[in-house]
């Protein structure tokens, strides 16, 4: 699973990038770049963690549980900077706090994923064999 995430991870970031740097010809604010790597950090927070969880190779319980859980997070992470793009697209003041802010959320949303699929390993009986 890394293979993928860590592709994403890198095309997701650039694109943070892009949408936060300042317009070309005009002067940053001298802690623009102190937000700008707040943000790409708090970014990289749901990749960093994905990375970190096992999927077990064999057809189980947990393996679909875990699978769902790094679509999710993944297709999320992925929509926020791919949106501007988007036909239809209007920017609105403050739209570059989700950067901040969407992360904590998707964290509880994989710590979540983590404790359901302990519950159904437990349920079930069966480990990951690896």
């Amino acid at each position: 699973m890394k293979k993928y995430i860590i592709p994403l991870w890198i095309l997701g970031s650039a694109l943070v990038v892009s949408d936060l740097l300042p317009p070309a010809g005009s002067k940053p604010d001298p802690g623009s770049w102190a937000f700008l790597c707040g943000s790409v950090v708090c970014y990289s927070l749901p990749f960093f963690v994905l990375t970190m969880i096992r999927i077990p190779e064999s057809r189980s319980p947990q393996r679909c549980v875990l699978l769902t859980l790094s679509a999710l997070v993944l297709a999320i992470n992925l929509y926020i900077p791919v949106r501007r793009f988007l036909p239809g697209y209007r920017p609105k003041a403050l739209e570059a706090l989700v950067y901040l802010f969407l992360p904590p959320i998707e964290l509880g949303v994989i710590a979540l994923f983590v404790v359901v699929t302990a519950a159904v390993t437990f349920w079930f009986g069966k480990g990951s064999k690896e």
